[in-house]
Formats: C-alpha cells, sequence, structure tokens
C-alpha cells in the first residue's frame, strides 16, 4: 500500500513538474515572438505634401506606422454629374483635424500609388506577404484567400513591444449605383488596407489584392477587390534590401 501511495505520490509531481514546464516553454515562445517583431529601427519620411509620417523597420522593410493623409480628404470629394454633395459633411475643422490624425484618408486605388513618399511605394501583395511571415504566419498560409493567422493583432498595437505599426480601423468607401454614389461605412469596426498588386485586370476594372482586418479579430485577411469599387486605407513601405 504504502508503495502504491509513493508510486502515485511520484506520478502526481511528475505531472506538475512538466505542467510548469509546458507554462515556461510557452512563456519562453510568447517573448520570443515578442522580440522577433520588435522594430530595429525607426524614423520619419516626408511625403509629397510635406506631411510627416513615423516608420519602424521590421525585418528587411520600413512600413510607415500611420495611416496616409494627403490628398483630398475622402468626405470632401465631389465627381459631377453623379453627385454634387459632399460625401460626408463636416464642418467642424478640430473635428477634421482629429480623424486625420488617427485614422488618415481614404483612397482611391490609383491615388493611393501616386501619393507614396520619395523612394516608398504602396505596398505589394508580397511586401505584406513578407511583413506577416515576420510576424510568425507560415508561408502556406500567407498565400491563402480568407482570413489568416493567429496572433496577427500585433499588427494593431502601438506598444513598444509589440511590431508598433498600430493599424487603424478607418472603415472603407463603397462606390454603389448607376449613376454612382458613395457610402462611408464600417468605422471603427474594419481596417482596409490597399496593396498595388493587380490580380487580374477586366473591362469592368482592375482587380486587386487587398489586406482586411476588425476589431477584437487576431487574424488577418487577404481578399481581391474591384479598384473602382473602394476607397481604402494607406501606409506604404520602403525595402531597404
Amino acid at each position: 500500500m504504502k508503495n502504491q501511495l509513493n508510486k502515485r505520490m511520484n506520478y502526481f509531481y511528475c505531472l506538475m513538474i512538466c505542467s510548469c514546464l509546458v507554462s515556461f516553454v510557452a512563456s519562453c515562445k510568447k517573448e520570443d515572438k515578442i522580440s522577433e517583431v520588435s522594430p530595429v529601427v525607426s524614423g520619419t519620411v516626408a511625403d509629397k505634401e510635406g506631411i510627416l509620417y513615423d516608420w519602424v523597420q521590421i525585418g528587411d522593410q520600413q512600413w510607415t506606422t500611420v495611416n496616409a493623409r494627403s490628398g483630398t480628404p475622402f468626405f470632401r470629394l465631389l465627381e459631377p454629374p453623379y453627385f454634387t454633395s459632399r460625401l460626408i459633411s463636416v464642418g467642424d475643422t478640430l473635428e477634421v483635424k482629429r480623424f486625420y490624425n488617427e485614422y488618415g484618408n481614404l483612397y482611391a486605388f490609383e491615388d493611393a500609388l501616386a501619393l507614396a513618399p520619395e523612394g516608398w511605394h504602396l505596398p505589394t501583395d508580397e511586401d505584406w506577404m513578407i511583413l506577416e511571415r515576420n510576424l510568425g504566419m507560415s508561408d502556406t498560409e500567407a498565400q491563402r484567400i480568407g482570413w489568416r493567422g493567429q496572433h496577427m493583432d500585433e499588427l494593431l498595437l502601438p506598444s513598444e513591444s509589440a511590431s508598433q505599426l498600430g493599424l487603424k480601423m478607418g472603415g472603407l468607401v463603397l462606390k454603389k449605383g448607376r449613376p454612382f454614389w458613395l457610402s462611408y461605412t464600417y468605422f471603427k469596426d474594419y481596417g482596409y488596407y490597399w496593396t498595388s498588386t493587380v490580380e487580374e485586370e477586366t473591362p469592368s476594372g482592375k482587380h486587386v489584392y487587398f489586406r482586411k482586418l476588425v476589431v477584437g479579430g487576431d487574424q488577418i485577411g487577404r481578399y481581391v477587390t474591384n479598384s473602382n469599387e473602394l476607397f481604402m486605407s494607406v501606409r506604404y513601405v520602403k525595402n531597404i534590401k
């Protein structure tokens, strides 16, 4: 009986030790992951209008850490004869300034390409996949369409212990109807970001890859859309090798 009791006690001790080891390894992996995504260097870059943006370097890429703000504000767009009123009526200059400092502008695809700072560019689909792999996504998963990855909420964290990219949920603008009209939606719920990669070009327009995030989610979506139909947020990237 005593021997059986000793064996049971030894068994429970082994379980406790194994449990501690698992927790320790998991903790180390988490710490390793955080150290892997922390930027190695940072700086600032000016766009074509002289607006300054902070950037961080992750791997061999430098990414801006705030959404682009240059160009005509999306809620001030006018495009006669299809519509003659502004998309969104914002009369308070301070409110406009607060929105732009936090969420930036929303761009048509061609404007997103054209307004990149000197020496920088709208990230390609591959640029995004490189970033995602640097944040721990597998190569197989990175190439999938749809929601992918785990812990991609690192993209949303501006803190010093994370990627510092701080992607924002600025929503998007949809172009609808004939004659068309614009609808602003998903503000503070979803974030949409252009890539420069055209998957195919048809008579209806260019079909372009983009990235999508949702509040509370830890994945990042990879999808294709007709570039004529949406206005999205923009980050710029510089490949240093």
